[in-house]
């Protein structure tokens, strides 16, 4: 087991960072505007306490220690599983899909599978988050850091809006730094999408 899968110390880790990394979705978006939002890749569910008007959150996460906490900490339904397995059924007609961190761990092939079921899943006015990491063009600290990471899918900016955009109409793409003590650790985006027609 790694450190990271262990929800407490999961959460001490992203703590610094944490409010960075969801500040594009918090600043660019009406958050109180969201009653129904499926996350993917939900972890411990941090993310739920940004979405205070929602009356149904559903989370899946491979992780069941994440799902043991955030089914303790906060309300909703969640599931622990694979978002690659097609056998688990997904809430329908929801207003947002949230996805942080958790792309840059899928295959090409396991991407364009979860990117269909996403626009199932939205309803024909939802929206679809994402934050994920960013592999910068530059040989940089940000960009060891990205090739360290546990997921190894960490894509160029061209790459990520190529594979995006064949699913999505892409309203925002929108690249930003995670930083500590004004250095640039991880090179990020947000996607801020809806369904093709």
């Amino acid at each position: 087991m790694h450190f990271l899968d262990i929800p407490q110390l999961y959460q001490l880790w992203q703590l610094p960072f944490h409010r960075q990394k969801v500040k594009p979705i918090t600043e660019l978006n009406q958050l109180s505007q969201i009653h129904s939002l499926v996350e993917l890749g939900c972890g411990p569910a941090s993310n739920r306490a940004y979405f205070p008007s929602l009356s149904r959150y559903w989370g899946i996460d491979l992780n069941p220690a994440f799902i043991r906490y955030a089914q303790k900490h906060f309300s909703g339904e969640f599931v622990v599983g694979n978002v690659t397995d097609i056998s688990i059924s997904w809430p329908e007609n929801v207003d947002a899909v949230l996805v942080n961190s958790f792309f840059h761990h899928l295959n090409d092939s396991e991407l364009d599978l979860v990117c269909r079921r996403i626009s199932k899943t939205l309803a024909p006015t939802g929206v679809f988050h994402l934050l994920d990491l960013l592999l910068p063009e530059k040989h940089c600290w940000g960009r060891k850091l990205a090739q360290l990471d546990r997921g190894q899918f960490a894509r160029k900016a061209e790459d990520w809006k190529a594979i995006l955009s064949a699913h999505f109409e892409v309203d925002l793409f929108y690249p930003f730094k995670i930083e500590a003590c004004k250095t640039p650790l991880w090179h990020m985006f947000y996607l801020r999408g809806t369904c093709k027609p």
